[in-house]
């Protein structure tokens, strides 16, 4: 049985919450001034590189970063990181 078929009502909403609260420390740490980033997490079992990223990109937006914000955290802030913004 998957794992989701043992799970309660309660454990969803507790699920949910933490969803919420992750968001609500994206918004924070953006509205901050902190310099967020997207990445794979790679070669972490349940992530798949490049689906990844496009959830995570959904997951800023829904944090409430613009759409371009989030991009960018994704190709020109993740450049200048990696000291790579001329390639």
């Amino acid at each position: 049985k998957r794992i989701t078929g043992r799970m309660s009502a309660e454990d969803f909403a507790l699920l949910a919450e933490g969803e919420r609260a992750r968001n609500r420390l994206v918004k924070v740490l953006h509205d901050a001034g902190a310099r967020l980033l997207v990445g794979t997490d790679t070669p972490n079992p349940f992530v798949i590189p490049g689906f990844s990223v496009a959830e995570e990109l959904e997951n800023f937006v829904e944090a409430g970063l613009t759409p371009y914000q989030a991009i960018k955290a994704a190709t020109k802030d993740a450049a200048e990181f990696l000291g790579a913004s001329d390639e």
